[in-house]
């Protein structure tokens, strides 16, 4: 007598074995994407915490702190880790400047992350003073009509 082959309910080893290995590299997949998401968030947070202390020390230089013409550098008291540079060019005016802030981090890697910010600033010290005018040696100081 012959039995009949009888059938067995589940999954057999190559099932198993093919499941792990797309579950696998799905896993290392994502564990890449997880990663590029850190940094991509790194970055954003450099950018961000950059353009605060960017403004912070274009206020800085617009209030007189830190001087319009000569610039200067140093690092920031609240944050260590990032240090600042302020340079500026003759604006073409008198006492008008082209002040450009940057802001500078060491990252992890070693290389440096950089923001800069320029703007167009009057010199605070020379602020609410006027210039002597141009003399003008045709100009008698009086009008009138005829003599």
């Amino acid at each position: 007598m012959k039995l009949a082959p009888t059938r067995r309910d589940g999954m057999t080893l190559l099932e198993v074995l093919a499941a792990m290995a797309i579950f696998l590299f799905a896993l290392v997949g994502l564990g890449q994407l997880l990663s590029i998401c850190v940094d991509v968030a790194l970055e954003t947070q450099y950018t961000n915490r950059a353009s605060q202390l960017c403004v912070s020390k274009m206020n800085d230089v617009i209030c007189g702190a830190v001087s319009a013409s000569s610039g200067g550098d140093g690092t920031f008291d609240e944050e260590p880790d990032w240090s600042w540079n302020v340079a500026s060019d003759s604006g073409g005016a008198p006492n008008l400047y082209l002040v450009t802030v940057t802001v500078s981090r060491k990252r992890k890697d070693g290389t440096m992350f950089e923001a800069k910010l320029a703007q167009m600033v009057l010199d605070p010290a020379t602020k609410g003073t006027i210039e002597s005018p141009p003399a003008d040696s045709g100009a008698t100081g009086t009008t009138g009509m005829g003599s």
